[in-house]
């Protein structure tokens, strides 16, 4: 009865977790992606003496 609570246990975490990373990919996607943007952006008005990352 412990080991069957255990894997459901289990189970239901492995469904959480990937949902959780699921959403951090995605955000992160989203905040890679602002980054190259930026990054393009201030490569083509030619203001590479700036901190790119500011």
């Amino acid at each position: 009865m412990n080991l069957r609570k255990i894997t459901y246990l289990q189970s239901k975490l492995e469904i959480f977790g990937s949902s959780i990373m699921d959403i951090l990919k995605y955000i992160f996607g989203l905040g890679l992606l602002a980054i190259s943007i930026k990054f393009i952006h201030s490569y083509f008005k030619n203001d590479v003496n700036e901190n790119l990352f500011l």
